[in-house]
């Protein structure tokens, strides 16, 4: 989030032929982010992980990208805030990722609700908990347009 979904993030992860390709700790959320989406989201993703501070900018809580030579889509979470988000929050910034890296052509929606909410799970800043609770049915048919 917060970032544009093209950025080259080889500089942040070594991924590849050998090296880990799906951290663990987001194994789960990428399976209940595809169940969720009814497929849309989630499958086939082949590299996933953590990036620390440097060289992200503060603001920037997750980053997708392709990466080349594998042409494999990859994503990744800020190590450092990733373990204070709450159970949606993590959903919801893996879907966000997920989005960016299934879809690279669409970017952030910027529309706001009446309570300062995203009105897409797509929008490019972070959703306090209570903003993904309220909007959860909504962000799941959301995450369902596979187009």
């Amino acid at each position: 989030m917060m970032m544009n979904s093209c950025a080259k993030l080889t500089t942040i992860y070594r991924f590849g032929p050998d090296y880990p390709k799906v951290h663990p700790h987001l194994k789960p959320y990428i399976d209940e982010v595809a169940k969720l989406s009814k497929g849309c989201l989630g499958v086939g993703i082949k590299y996933a992980g953590f990036f620390k501070k440097d060289p992200i900018p503060d603001s920037v809580v997750g980053r997708a990208s392709v990466v080349l030579p594998y042409f494999d889509a990859q994503f990744g979470v800020d190590s450092r805030r990733w373990y204070r988000f709450s159970h949606m929050q993590k959903i919801m910034l893996v879907a966000h990722e997920l989005y960016h890296v299934q879809k690279p052509y669409f970017m952030h929606k910027y529309k706001l609700d009446g309570w300062g909410c995203g009105e897409h799970f797509m929008t490019p800043k972070m959703n306090t908990h209570w903003c993904d609770s309220v909007n959860y049915e909504r962000y799941v048919k959301q995450m369902q347009d596979c187009k």
